[in-house]
C-alpha cells in the first residue's frame, strides 16, 4: 500500500507550514550562513528553535534530547523519535549531518514520526480500525499503528533502505521529510533530497501528480 492523495496533502501542509514558520523568525538565514563557524552549543539551541516551533505547530509535547555518535561501518544514525519516552533524539557528531538544512530535515522527518505515532497512541486494535473503516482516519495511518509492533517493522539491514522506506510509518515520514526539503531549498537554506529518483515513493507522488 502506499499514501493516499489525502495523507499526501496532510504532509505538504505540516511541511508548508514549517518552513513558513521557520523563515518567519528572521533567525534562519543566520543560522544557514553560519552553521559552520558554529559550536555544539550554538547548533543545538538553533535546532531546538525549529522543535519548538513544530511542537506548537502539530500540537506535541516531544522532549528534544541530543547524541553523538560517529557513522559505524559507513552507516550514520542522524536521529530517531523514541514513543516509550516521547522523545525526538539528533545526533550532533560532526559526520552526522552535512549542514543547518540537513539536521532540520532530520528533526522534521522524527516529527512526523511522533504526529503519525500520536493519532492512534494508546487504542486497542479494534477501535484503530474501527476508525480507519469510519474515514475517522486513513488506512495507512492504522497501518502505521500496527508496523511499530515487533515483527511488523522492516529492518533496513535486512531489507535494504528502499524497502524498509515503504514501511508505513516510514513511508509518512520520508514523503514529509522530501516536502519540507524541497521548501527550503526553495527559499534559500541548502538541503540535502532524501528521495532519489527511481524511490518507489517519489514514483507514487509522481502517480498522484504531487511532484
Amino acid at each position: 500500500m502506499r499514501l493516499a492523495p489525502d495523507d499526501v496533502q496532510m504532509l505538504r501542509d505540516m511541511a508548508s507550514a514549517a518552513v513558513d514558520g521557520l523563515l518567519s523568525s528572521g533567525s534562519a538565514a543566520a543560522h544557514a550562513r553560519d552553521w559552520g563557524t558554529y559550536g555544539e552549543a550554538q547548533r543545538r539551541g538553533a535546532v531546538a528553535e525549529f522543535v519548538n516551533l513544530l511542537n506548537d505547530q502539530l500540537e506535541l509535547g516531544v522532549d528534544l534530547r541530543f547524541f553523538s555518535q560517529p557513522p559505524v561501518n559507513d552507516a550514520v544514525t542522524k536521529g530517531f523519535f523514541d514513543p516509550a519516552t516521547n522523545s525526538l533524539h539528533l545526533n550532533t557528531h560532526p559526520m552526522a549531518h552535512s549542514g543547518y538544512g540537513d539536521m532540520l530535515s532530520t528533526a522534521f522527518h522524527e516529527m512526523v514520526h511522533a504526529k503519525i505515532y500520536e493519532v492512534t497512541k494508546g487504542l486497542p486494535a479494534a477501535e484503530v480500525l474501527q476508525r480507519a473503516e469510519a474515514g475517522e482516519i486513513s488506512y495507512m495511518q492504522a497501518l502505521a499503528h500496527f508496523n511499530i509492533f515487533e515483527g511488523f517493522y522492516l529492518e533496513p539491514e535486512v531489507v535494504g533502505v528502499e524497502s524498509y522506506m515503504l514501511n508505513p510509518h516510514e513511508q509518512f515520514a520520508f514523503t514529509g521529510q522530501h516536502f519540507f526539503e524541497e521548501g527550503l531549498r526553495s527559499r534559500g537554506i541548502p538541503a540535502p533530497s532524501v528521495m532519489a529518483g527511481g524511490n518507489p515513493l517519489l514514483d507514487n507522488l509522481r502517480r498522484h501528480n504531487v511532484v
